[in-house]
C-alpha cells in the first residue's frame, strides 16, 4: 500500500483546486429557475427561516398536499426534513440583503457547492486510505463530471446533501481511527444527525456507521492484519459517547419539531399513501438497469466500481464494507419505496446519495502505477475505463442541457399514465430515445443561454473561469508529483490559486446578477413598489404559482407571504379560513393577483367586501393592489346636506402614520331620490392647502352608485389613503364631498362650502 507524506499545504492544495475546477464546471451549468417541487419546498422552508424565523410554507400553500402537510395551527409545512433548509440558509439570508442576486439565484448554488466539496472531500478520503494522489484525482473527477453527480448538482433535490454528508462523516471517523481524538467521533455523530433531518429514513444507517467506530476502536492504525485488540473502557466510552450525543439530541429535535407542529412526535408529516409498497424486484433492477431509470445507463463508468470491490476490500476492509452497505441499503431501501424511480428527475434520485461510494470503489481501477500487490488484477480495464470515462461526460450533457419537465411531459403526452412502468422499463420511452429532441437555443436549462438568449459576457467569464480552474488543477497536481509538497517553496500560497479563487468569486457574482436580471420586467417593477412601502406587520398575498420563484426572487421585505392559486366563487372552506385568519392578524395585506379581473377574482372581491382597497396599480400587466383593515375607531355622528338630496350622518376618521394606510368610513343617506351618479371625494391637505393623498370613486369601492340609493337607506362607504413614508408628522385637513364625474362640480354644503373639513393627526 502506498502512502503520501504531505505537508498541511499539501494535503489542502490539490483538493481545493479539484473543488474549484468542479464549482467552475457546475457554474457553467447552472440553471436560474428550480426544477422540482421538493426543491421548492426545502427553499420555502429556508426562506420562511431567513425572513421571518419561521419553519411554515405558507408562500407555496397553493401546493396543498403536494410537499406539505398541515399542521395544528393550520399553516402548511413541508415533509421534507430540514436539514437542507439549514444549508441553504445563509445562501439564502445571504440573498436577501446582497444587492445584485436575490434568494431564488443564491439558493441555486448549493448543490453546485455540495457537490463540488464531495469530490474534493473523496480525494481527500482516497488518499487517507493510502491511494495515489493520481488515483485519488481521476476517482474524484469520475464522479464530479462522468456520474449523475453534475445533473443534480443544478437541482436542490436533498440527494446530493445527503451523499456529502455521509462521505463526510466517513471521513470523521477515518480521522478519528488517525488521531483517537474522540472530537472526530463527535463531528461524526454530527454530520449523521443532520442526514437524519436530510431525509428521515437515512436512520438507517447510524449503525452501519457505529458499527465502523467499533472497528476502528477494536483496531489499531496499521495493515489489515493488525489483531483486534479491546480497548479499556476510558479508552472507548468517550468516542461512543461522542458520537451517540448530537445523535440523541437531533432525535429529541426532531421529535419535539414534529410534537409542536403536528402534535405527534413520531408523526413527520408524510402521508398514509406514501408508503414501501413497490414490488421490490422492479424497483432494485429499475434503480440499476432499466432503460429510464437506470444507473449503468446514466454513469456507465461505474461499471467499473464492480470489478473494484474485490481489490479494493483487499487495502481496507472496514471501508470496503462500508461502501457496499451504503450502496446495498440504499438500493434495497429505496427500491421497496412506492416511488422508487424518484418522480420527475433524470435517472434513479434515491440513490444519488450512494455516488460517492460507488466511486471509492473506482479508486483501484486508476492505480496504474501502483506496485503490483495493490495494483488491479485486469489490465484491460486500463483501456476501458479512459472510454467508460470518456462516454459517462457526454452521456450527461443532454441531462445537462435541458430541464427533464420537457422530456416528463413527453411521456405524459404519450398517453400514458403518470410513472407507468412501461415509461421506465420500456426501450421506446428511455431519455436516450426523447431527450435530443428537446435540445433547442430556447430551451437550454442553462442561464447563460435562457430563452435562446445568450448574455456573451457571462459566457465568457465563466469559461474562462473553468479554463483558469483547470490550468491551476493541473499545477497543483504537477507540483505534487515533483516536489510532494515537502519543499519550502510548496508551503506558500500559490498565486494560481489566489487567482483561480477570484475568477470563481467574480464568475458567481456576475451569474448570480445575471440569474437576478431574468425576472419578467412587470414583475420587478410591482415588486420594487412592494419592497419600497412593506412593513413586517403587513401580510402579503400572491395567487399565481408561476409567480413564487420570480416575486421570491426580488422580494426583500419580511412580511409574511401567503401563496394561493384560485379563481372565481365559490371559494374554498379551507381558503375562506385562511384568510379571514390573515385579516384578523394584519392591518395591511398587499395583493399581487394572477391575471383574473378584479370583479371574477374571489379572493380580491372577498377582500373588497370586508377591508378597504387603498392602492391598485398596474405595472405592464402585473397588479399590484394594496388593501386595509377599516378604521378601528368610533364613528362621530354628523349631520353635513350635500345639495338638496344626500346627507352624511357620521365619520370614522381615525390618526395616521407616515408609511402606511389611513382608512376612513363614511355613512350616508338619501333624503329623496338621487337622479345622478356623483363620486365621493377624500382628500388630505397639508397646512399650504396642498393635496398629499386623495380618494376619488363612486360610494362603497364603486359599488353603490349614487342612483341606486333607496330614500333612507344607510350607505356605508370606506376609503383609504397612503401616506408615504417620509409624510411630515402634524396636524392635516381632510376634506369629504361629492362632485359631478363629467363637469367637476360639486355639491354644496347649505354654508355655501364645497366639502366638510376633519382634522387628521399624523405620526
Amino acid at each position: 500500500m502506498t502512502t503520501n507524506h504531505q505537508s498541511p499545504a499539501g494535503r489542502v492544495k490539490l483538493p481545493l483546486a479539484l473543488f474549484l475546477l468542479l464549482l467552475a464546471a457546475y457554474l457553467f451549468t447552472y440553471t436560474p429557475r428550480i426544477n422540482s417541487s421538493d426543491g421548492l419546498a426545502m427553499f420555502a422552508t429556508a426562506e420562511s427561516l431567513a425572513r421571518r424565523g419561521a419553519l411554515d410554507v405558507e408562500q407555496i400553500r397553493w401546493m396543498d398536499l403536494q410537499q406539505g402537510t398541515y399542521g395544528l395551527d393550520g399553516l402548511l409545512y413541508s415533509r421534507k426534513g430540514v436539514g437542507v433548509p439549514l444549508g441553504l440558509l445563509p445562501l439564502t439570508a445571504l440573498g436577501l440583503v446582497a444587492p445584485w442576486f436575490g434568494p431564488v439565484s443564491a439558493s441555486l448554488l448549493f448543490n453546485a457547492v455540495v457537490t463540488a466539496l464531495t469530490g474534493a472531500l473523496l480525494l481527500v478520503y482516497l488518499q487517507m486510505l493510502g491511494f495515489s494522489a493520481r488515483s485519488s484525482l481521476l476517482t474524484a473527477l469520475a464522479f464530479g463530471l462522468g456520474t449523475l453527480a453534475w445533473p443534480y448538482a443544478k437541482s436542490l433535490f436533498s440527494d446530493p446533501f445527503s451523499g456529502l454528508l455521509l462521505l463526510a462523516a466517513a471521513l470523521a471517523l477515518l480521522k478519528f481511527r488517525r488521531t483517537a481524538q474522540s472530537r472526530w467521533a463527535f463531528v461524526a455523530g454530527l454530520l449523521l444527525g443532520w442526514n437524519v433531518t436530510t431525509r428521515y429514513a437515512e436512520a438507517i444507517f447510524l449503525p452501519v456507521f457505529g458499527l465502523l467506530l467499533l472497528a476502528y476502536l477494536f483496531k489499531k492504525e496499521g495493515d489489515g492484519g493488525t489483531p483486534p485488540t479491546p480497548p479499556g473502557l476510558r479508552r472507548w466510552l468517550l468516542p461512543v459517547a461522542a458520537f451517540c450525543a448530537p445523535l440523541l439530541l437531533t432525535g429529541l429535535a426532531l421529535m419535539t419539531f414534529n410534537l409542536s407542529r403536528y402534535g405527534d412526535p413520531f408523526n413527520t408529516g408524510y402521508l398514509e399513501t406514501e408508503t414501501f409498497s413497490a414490488i421490490w424486484l422492479d424497483g432494485i433492477a429499475g434503480q440499476l438497469f432499466s432503460p429510464g431509470r437506470g444507473l449503468f445507463l446514466f454513469s456507465p463508468i461505474l461499471l467499473l466500481s464492480v470489478a473494484g470491490v474485490v481489490p479494493f476490500f483487499r487495502r481496507r476492509r472496514a471501508e470496503t464494507l462500508l461502501a457496499l452497505s451504503v450502496i446495498l441499503i440504499h438500493l434495497l431501501l429505496y427500491g421497496k419505496w412506492f416511488m422508487w424511480h424518484g418522480g420527475y428527475a433524470w435517472g434513479p434520485r434515491f440513490i444519488i446519495p450512494t455516488l460517492p461510494f460507488w466511486a471509492l470503489l473506482l479508486a483501484p481501477i486508476f492505480e496504474w502505477n501502483a506496485p503490483p500487490a495493490t495494483r488491479h488484477p485486469l489490465p484491460a480495464t486500463r483501456l476501458i475505463a479512459p472510454i467508460l470515462f470518456a462516454a459517462s461526460i457526454l452521456i450527461q450533457i443532454p441531462l445537462l442541457l435541458v430541464d427533464f419537465s420537457a422530456y416528463m411531459g413527453w411521456l405524459l403526452d404519450s398517453g400514458l399514465p403518470l410513472f407507468a412502468r412501461e415509461t421506465f422499463f420500456g426501450w421506446g420511452y428511455s431519455p436516450w430515445v426523447a431527450v435530443w429532441q428537446f435540445v433547442s437555443p430556447a430551451t437550454l436549462d442553462l442561464a447563460w443561454a435562457w430563452q435562446g438568449q445568450i448574455n456573451w459576457a457571462v459566457l465568457a467569464a465563466l469559461l474562462a473561469n473553468v479554463v483558469a480552474c483547470g490550468v491551476n488543477l493541473r499545477m497543483a497536481n504537477y507540483e505534487l508529483r515533483i516536489t510532494n509538497y515537502e519543499s519550502p517553496a510548496s508551503k506558500r500560497t500559490n498565486p494560481l490559486t489566489v487567482v483561480t479563487g477570484l475568477t470563481t468569486l467574480s464568475a458567481v457574482v456576475l451569474l448570480l446578477a445575471h440569474a437576478h436580471s431574468l425576472t419578467p420586467p412587470p414583475v420587478q417593477a410591482a415588486v420594487a413598489a412592494l419592497n419600497r412601502d412593506v412593513s413586517a406587520t403587513d401580510a402579503v398575498i400572491t395567487n399565481d404559482p408561476a409567480l413564487t420563484e420570480p416575486f421570491a426572487e426580488r422580494y426583500t421585505g419580511r412580511a409574511p407571504v401567503l401563496g394561493l392559486n384560485n379563481g372565481g366563487f365559490p371559494l374554498p372552506a379551507d381558503v375562506t379560513r385562511r384568510l379571514a385568519e390573515t385579516m384578523a392578524a394584519h392591518r395591511q395585506i398587499w395583493w399581487l393577483p394572477n391575471w383574473l379581473p378584479p370583479e371574477q377574482s374571489a379572493v380580491e372581491q372577498t377582500l373588497l367586501a370586508n377591508w378597504v382597497r387603498v392602492r391598485n396599480e398596474d405595472f405592464a400587466g402585473q397588479r399590484l393592489a394594496l388593501f386595509a383593515a377599516p378604521p378601528a375607531v368610533e364613528p362621530a355622528a354628523v349631520d353635513i346636506a350635500f345639495g338638496e338630496s344626500i346627507r352624511l350622518i357620521s365619520a370614522a376618521v381615525p390618526d395616521g402614520a407616515a408609511g402606511s394606510a389611513l382608512t376612513i368610513e363614511l355613512k350616508w343617506q338619501a333624503d329623496a331620490q338621487v337622479s345622478e351618479d356623483y363620486h365621493v371625494f377624500v382628500h388630505l391637505l397639508n397646512a399650504a392647502g396642498e393635496t398629499i393623498a386623495q380618494s376619488d370613486g363612486q360610494p362603497a369601492q364603486w359599488t353603490r352608485p349614487t342612483s341606486t340609493w333607496g330614500v333612507g337607506e344607510t350607505i356605508a362607504d370606506r376609503h383609504g389613503l397612503w401616506l408615504p413614508a417620509g409624510t411630515p408628522a402634524g396636524d392635516y385637513q381632510m376634506q369629504v364631498g361629492l362632485y359631478q364625474p363629467e363637469t367637476g362640480q360639486r355639491l354644496r354644503l347649505a354654508s355655501g362650502a364645497d366639502a366638510a373639513e376633519f382634522e387628521v393627526s399624523i405620526r
